[in-house]
């Protein structure tokens, strides 16, 4: 794990929230680090933390990806000068995630999170993390934010602005395609998450009985 300053502390130090935030006497104090292409961290989990079953909980998981994925996203807008509107906290804001539990995680051992940015412009970013034990993938997560437009300030704290202009292409840094987003960054509010596939082999199995078999169950007959 790298050492110095992490994401969090230098770029807001002050924020409280319960899995990032260093000013948070009860939170997590999660902090990720830059690794070349990737942003890594460490989390041990506590033994109230159980699942009930001996395995770590399933809205922890999901706290420490997201809040490991936010770190990647004020990252990248902090190297790309993408700032907040006037009167907003931060520049982007969660417009959804999907979050995947592929296999039990132990409870006890240290977990590894990586992610990466699939997509990202100015008006949206795409970033998909992962958290293992032991080389091996126990759960993902797909989030997708938005930057949040001056007219969705709150009253207190809105201010005039001049809108972001139109979205350009940009690079998937991990399958070297270009894409363009269809957010601009007066779209509110931001259109349905989109989930990036992975290889079938991380793809968890969901049996479809066929449909003929399923209408025979039900008791039903097809039209003559």
């Amino acid at each position: 794990m790298a050492d110095g300053v992490s994401i969090q502390e230098s770029l807001y130090p002050e924020l409280t929230c319960f899995g990032c935030g260093h000013a948070n006497p009860n939170g997590f104090h999660l902090r990720s680090y830059r690794d070349g292409d990737l942003t890594v961290a460490e989390f041990t989990p506590r033994p109230e933390h159980d699942n009930g079953f001996g395995f770590l909980n399933g809205g922890i998981i999901t706290t420490v990806l997201d809040c490991h994925g936010a770190a990647v996203v004020l990252w990248e807008a902090a190297q790309h000068e993408w700032l907040a509107a006037p009167g907003a906290p931060l520049p982007f804001i969660t417009a959804g995630f999907d979050v995947r539990f592929l296999r039990p995680t132990p409870l006890g051992p240290t977990v590894r999170l990586t992610a990466f940015p699939a997509s990202l412009n100015e008006a949206e970013i795409f970033v998909t993390s992962e958290l293992e034990v032991d080389g091996k993938p126990r759960g993902s997560h797909d989030r997708h934010v938005a930057s949040l437009p001056p007219a969705h300030v709150a009253p207190d704290r809105k201010r005039s602005a001049t809108p972001l202009g139109n979205t350009t292409p940009t690079h998937n840094r991990q399958s070297g395609a270009f894409c363009r987003s269809t957010t601009s960054a007066t779209s509110w509010p931001p259109r349905p998450h989109r989930r990036h596939r992975r290889p079938p082999s991380l793809q968890p199995s969901r049996p479809r009985p066929h449909l003929e078999h399923h209408g025979q169950l039900l008791g039903l007959r097809p039209r003559p």
